[in-house]
This record gives structure tokens, C-alpha cells and sequence, in this order.
């Protein structure tokens, strides 16, 4: 057996990587280059006679000509990962006779997710930028032992252990098979990973009554009454102990009593989910009650996690970027009028207390969540004053408290055409309000479209869920054809904030294997399902991984 390179230590949960007995093996590799403290694992050579050398080299000969291709494709797919990929080429010798057992594994350094590797194998893999992967037949005990650098020689029990069932015939559907439960497995908890308030002693405590709590509902425009009552139908299967309030609020009723309503509620909640309130452009006096709310309930920071989903058709994959936005000053202040006929001045209005406070929100996110660089998104060299402000302060504030977090400003203009052409580069993005408010419509279509992502704005009391675009689907509306999972993602984000943890993974494990192990896909991301289709699929699959869920 030979091994091309060292291999560094693989994590535990990694072992099993496909969750089927003796189907894979995963080799964590940090960088290009192995650290010098690592050995190469050694074993002893077994004589072979010069018929099977002959065949082994031929055999190698051939893999070494598809790996090329293997790592040419991937290095054409996926430019940016350059330098981070290894294709290790694994060889067993059987005593009698040699045989090729092993592929190409491929992975990346963990060093934002635990999860992150294996997402990579699972995207090179959806991709097809692999043209052919051999998956040896590996025991869990024997692959500890062959592939740990620094532990004792395997035994011949071993080997014979791990060569002792044949390669599987390879084709693009069988590779897809294996890899599906893996791949529902590893987005779940990709995608339930985020930690939207990091300041849990500092709010107010939120309405509960006999055990269950009380949330404010919001319904809004559009698709957002009929997205409500998929939730609601949702909650009452699982048994979520959630309960709803209801208030109607939307763009055509122009009354100041309802919108009154609605803030007393979330109020007295403490939390809430919405639909987006449509913003009418005919009423110059109209004050849009999506700013109103975040304005009067102080929910300074907005978050979006944009992370690619296999199954989804993207032009960039592997993206894994949180944005964090300024959600109550700024531009959207209000601040406007006609100073004389034709002439308009509209303020944009800066503190450094907002800014500091969503600067430190953000490297304390970045810090929970085990982020490891921001990039504040400006215009200071135009506006001076204002973007000024905002990059001293957030500059400062990695230096001084921050250090270990990497820092770096990009000006805006320049973030939007590096956020279409090398989206990968990004970890978090922290943006003041306008700039985060394109540039997260910009990140939202780059992983498949407004129907998948969601948003979170939270304050020092309050919190409120809702689309990641805000976007209220009008011409979507009663025809059962709009995509639920931003709508669920918000829900799976409510719930992990109000610390049930066990149902929010129920809740996403159940959406993430309606889209990646079945396929499920409405219009909106290349598909022909029906919304009703994708919400009896995600009840069907809450009815069975209660249990698993547990186990996480």
C-alpha cells in the first residue's frame, strides 16, 4: 500500500463521511504543502510478481491521467480554490494480487466551519468535477488505523480487512446515490449552524405562557398571509411549542392605528416573523412600515446567511457569506425634502454610537460563530465624513479589541464586482444601510434567488424574522408556485433564537432533505414543483427524524 502524500488527522465525525458502513474514506488535508512535524504513514512492502507490478503500474499509469483531468476540471470550475485542493491516489496491495482501491478525495481547510470540507466534497461532487471516484471498502476501525499519521504500522488483519470487498462499479448516478445521504446530512447542519443574537443577557424576556411561547405573526403583501399558513400548519404537526398572534398589517390599509397595533405586539412578544409590507411610491408621505418597525423597535442589525445549497443550479458554488447591515439610519432615515421647486435634499444621517454598536455586534458574531474575517463595505473616499466615520470606527475596533479576526475595507463599487466574480473570498461583510441593502440582493441571486434566503433583525430587546429580500411576490400570489424555503429558514431561525435548538434541526433537517436527498424544487430554482408539494414533503420527513434530531 502507498500513500501519494502525507495525511493529517481526521476528525471522528468524518469517518463515515457517506453514513453507509465501508463506503468512503475522508482525508482532512490543511494545505497544499503537509506541516513538517507530519510522517508519511509507511507500511511494509509485499513481493508481487511481475505480471501484477505490471498491472498495478498500468492501472496507475491511467489514474494519474484521469487525476490530472480530475484537478484541470476542478481548477476550471472553481479558480479560486486553487492551491487548496490535494487528489490523493490511495493503492492497497492484497497479498496474491493488486488491486485498485482507492480514488480521489477531495477537501478543504476547515478553518470557519467544522462542516466546511465535507460541503466542498459534496459541491465537487454535484459539479461532476470529478469524472470518475473510486470508493474503496473501508471499515471504520481498520480506516482510523490506516489513515491517523503517527500511530502504529496497520496490521496484515487490517489490510486484508480493508481490501476485502471489491470496487464498486463508478457511474455518475451511483456516485450521486452514495452521496445523498451525506449530502442532506452535512447542508443541515451547515445550513442550522447560525447564531443570530449573541447578546442573550441583555434582552427582555419573551412572552411565554404554560410552556409555550407567543410570537408575534405578521403576514404583509403578496405571497407572506399564505406563507404564514404553511407555517402555522407546520408548527401545529411538529408540536412546536410556539404559538402565533396574528396582526394584519399591509400596504392597503394607510390607517397609523394598525401599524400602532402591530408594534404594541411585538412589544409584548418580544419576537416576531413578517411578511413584507408592499411600499407604496404614489404617497410621497408615506412612511414605509418595513422601516418604521425596524426603526421603532431598534433593530440596528440585519444578518443574512447566504450559502449555496448542492442540489441548487448556481453559477459560483461554495459560497458561504454573512451579511451583516446597519438596518436603522442612513439613507433610509426619511430625511427629505424640496428645498425649492426641483431641487430635493435628502440627509443621510450618521452616529458613531449605531456604528459602533453594529461594528461590535459583528465581530462578536464573526467570534461566536467561529468567523474568521470581516470586510467593511464603504464609499469614504467620496463621502468623507459619513463612510469616513464608519470605517475609523470599525478599523479601530478590530485593532484595539478584535486582533484575531482578519480586517480589511473594500470600497463599495469594488465589493459588488468582486461579489459576482469571486464571491468565495468573503466570510462576513459589514455594510451601513444602503450599500448592505443592494449588495444583499446581489448575494441572495448569486445562491439561487430571492425564495431562499433569510433575514434576521435583531435589537438589544426585540427580534423580527422574515425573507432575506424583502421582497412581497405580488404576481405570485394564490398560485401555489412560490418557494417556502426562505420563509422556513426564518422559522428555523425564530426558533433557534428562542432556544429550542432540537426543533429548529427538525425543522431543518426536514427542508434540507426535501431539496437535496428528494430533489423538491419549485420554478424559481429549476424546478417544476408546487409550493403545497414542497410543504407535504417537509411534514413527511418532520414525521421521521424526531430521533435524529435528539441525537444532535
Amino acid at each position: 500500500m502507498r500513500f501519494a502524500d502525507s495525511l493529517l488527522e481526521i476528525p471522528c465525525d468524518a469517518r463515515n463521511l457517506l453514513g453507509i458502513e465501508g463506503s468512503a474514506v475522508y482525508a482532512h488535508l490543511a494545505s497544499q504543502s503537509p506541516p513538517a512535524s507530519q510522517e508519511a504513514v509507511t507500511t511494509q512492502q509485499i513481493p508481487v510478481k511481475p505480471e501484477v507490478k505490471q498491472k498495478k503500474e498500468c492501472i496507475k499509469r491511467k489514474t494519474d491521467e484521469m487525476t490530472d483531468v480530475a484537478t484541470k476540471r476542478l481548477r476550471t470550475d472553481q479558480p479560486d480554490l486553487e492551491g487548496h485542493f490535494w487528489a490523493v491516489q490511495m493503492y492497497m496491495m492484497r497479498p496474491r494480487r493488486a488491486s485498485l482501491t482507492g480514488g480521489w478525495f477531495f477537501s478543504g481547510p476547515s478553518e470557519r466551519h467544522p462542516s466546511g470540507p465535507e460541503h466542498v466534497v459534496l459541491q465537487l461532487v454535484s459539479l461532476r468535477a470529478v469524472p470518475q471516484i473510486a470508493t474503496p471498502s473501508l471499515g471504520r476501525a481498520s480506516a482510523g488505523s490506516l489513515l491517523v499519521p503517527n500511530r502504529p504500522r496497520p496490521s496484515r488483519r487490517h489490510l486484508f480487512s480493508a481490501n476485502k470487498t471489491a470496487v464498486l462499479p463508478i457511474t455518475d448516478r451511483s456516485v450521486r446515490a452514495m452521496a445523498s445521504k451525506s449530502l442532506a446530512l452535512l447542508t443541515r447542519r451547515h445550513f442550522s449552524s447560525i447564531r443570530p443574537h449573541i447578546y442573550p443577557g441583555t434582552r427582555l424576556p419573551h412572552a411565554k405562557y404554560g410552556g409555550r411561547h407567543t410570537v408575534t405573526m405578521l403576514p404583509g403583501d403578496g405571497i407572506g398571509p399564505e406563507m404564514m399558513e404553511h407555517i402555522k400548519r407546520i408548527f401545529s404537526f411538529a408540536h412546536f411549542p410556539v404559538d402565533f398572534e396574528t396582526v394584519e398589517l399591509n400596504s392597503k390599509d394607510l390607517n397609523a392605528t394598525s401599524l400602532e397595533f402591530a408594534l404594541m405586539a411585538c412589544e409584548r412578544n418580544g419576537i416576531a416573523i413578517k411578511g413584507n409590507i408592499e411600499t407604496k411610491f404614489d404617497h410621497p408621505d408615506f412612511i414605509s412600515r418595513n422601516v418604521e418597525i425596524r426603526r421603532r423597535l431598534d433593530l440596528y442589525a440585519n444578518i443574512l446567511h447566504c450559502v449555496s445549497i448542492p442540489t441548487v443550479p448556481t453559477r459560483h458554488k461554495g459560497i458561504d457569506i454573512v451579511l451583516i447591515r446597519e438596518n436603522t439610519e442612513g439613507e433610509y432615515s426619511g430625511l427629505e425634502h424640496e428645498t425649492i421647486k426641483g431641487v430635493i435634499e435628502s440627509i443621510k444621517l450618521v452616529t458613531r454610537r449605531n456604528i459602533e454598536r453594529i461594528a461590535r455586534y459583528t465581530f462578536e458574531f464573526a467570534a461566536a460563530n467561529n468567523r474568521k474575517k470581516v470586510t467593511a463595505v464603504h464609499k469614504a473616499n467620496i463621502q468623507k465624513l459619513g463612510d469616513g466615520l464608519f470605517l475609523q470606527v470599525a478599523r479601530d475596533m478590530a485593532k484595539a479589541e478584535y486582533p484575531y479576526i482578519e480586517f480589511e475595507a473594500m470600497i463599495v463599487d469594488n465589493a459588488s464586482m468582486q461579489l459576482v466574480s469571486r464571491p468565495q473570498q468573503f466570510d462576513i461583510m459589514l455594510m451601513p444601510n444602503l450599500y448592505g441593502n443592494i449588495i444583499s440582493n446581489i448575494a441572495c441571486g448569486l445562491v439561487g434567488g430571492p425564495g431562499l434566503v433569510s433575514g434576521i433583525n435583531v435589537g438589544d430587546k426585540y427580534a423580527l424574522f422574515e425573507t432575506g429580500t424583502r421582497n412581497t411576490g405580488t404576481a405570485l400570489a394564490g398560485k401555489n408556485v412560490a418557494n417556502p424555503t426562505a420563509f422556513i429558514r426564518a422559522a428555523v431561525d425564530m426558533l433557534r433564537y428562542l432556544g429550542l435548538d432540537a426543533d429548529a434541526h427538525r425543522l431543518s433537517d426536514a427542508l434540507f432533505a426535501t431539496l437535496t436527498e428528494q430533489c423538491l424544487h419549485t420554478a424559481d430554482i429549476g424546478g417544476s414543483e408546487k409550493t403545497s408539494t414542497l410543504i407535504d414533503s417537509i411534514i413527511d420527513n418532520l414525521a421521521t427524524t424526531p430521533k435524529e434530531a435528539e441525537a444532535h
